[in-house]
């Protein structure tokens, strides 16, 4: 799934997010996950993926393009569990 976001908007994933992958297409963005201590900075062509089951806020520091993908889509199955919202 394709998302835009503009410079302030966060976007919230919640409950199992363990395998999610986070890519940015454009701009930078800022992911922070529940459980990881880490803050992770993406620029164009760079990822995050989950090794963790708890929440994701991804919040764009500039316009920005992004892709999701569920563990078990990347495996080639059609099922996404998306629970996710965005603030402003």
């Amino acid at each position: 799934m394709e998302i835009l976001l503009q410079r302030g908007e966060s976007l919230v994933f919640q409950g199992e997010r363990r395998g999610r992958t986070v890519q940015c297409g454009d701009g930078r963005l800022w992911v922070t996950q529940e459980g990881d201590f880490r803050d992770h900075l993406l620029q164009r062509g760079k990822f995050f993926k989950s090794a963790l089951p708890g929440r994701i806020v991804v919040t764009a520091l500039s316009d920005s393009r992004l892709t999701v993908t569920e563990a078990s889509q990347a495996a080639g199955r059609n099922a996404f569990h998306f629970g996710w919202s965005i603030a402003r």
